[in-house]
């Protein structure tokens, strides 16, 4: 009942520029029974230019979802970001949505989902904020073989208090 996948990069580069990048993930899948799913996500991020810190960025997510119909579920979820270079000290993103398969072949899997929702922020240069958002969010995922999938993901969040700070 159980999935993970891991993933480790390291890039160095050495030539007009000296520069290394490291990144390091991990998803976690459990499914209680054929209706409720469990998702854990966690990753972080470092980059080195010249000797220097130039990138670091670490994240947390979970996402519990319930089957209601064949195609449709409604989920919770819950991520924590920081990211110092793009002054992000901690962000505490939380949402209760809907979602859909919209299309669904045996190799193919196409999801919506629609969510409002929470951010806490607290910025390196800035006070604490505090508002209401909306999210929407698309998944494709395309089968190549048993052990072998591609994918590609589409987020977007608005503030709903200033509609010009969306993601």
């Amino acid at each position: 009942p159980w999935k993970n996948t891991a993933e480790l990069s390291f890039v160095n580069a050495n030539g007009n520029v000296k520069a290394q990048t490291t990144s390091a993930k991990d998803a976690f899948q459990y499914e209680f029974d054929t209706a409720t799913k469990l998702e854990l996500e966690a990753g972080g991020l470092g980059a080195r230019s010249e000797g220097r810190v130039v990138a670091e960025q670490y994240f947390a997510q979970e996402k519990v979802s319930q089957k209601v119909s064949d195609r449709n579920y409604v989920f919770e979820r819950y991520r924590w970001d920081r990211n110092v270079f793009a002054g992000v000290l901690h962000r505490h993103d939380f949402s209760v949505g809907a979602g859909r398969e919209l299309f669904k072949t045996p190799k193919d899997l196409l999801i919506g989902e629609l969510a409002p929702g929470y951010i806490n922020e607290e910025r390196l240069n800035d006070r604490r904020k505090s508002y209401a958002s909306a999210r929407a969010y698309a998944k494709y995922t395309r089968e190549l073989a048993a052990t072998a999938k591609v994918s590609q993901d589409a987020e977007y969040t608005i503030s709903l208090q200033d509609a010009r700070d969306a993601r």
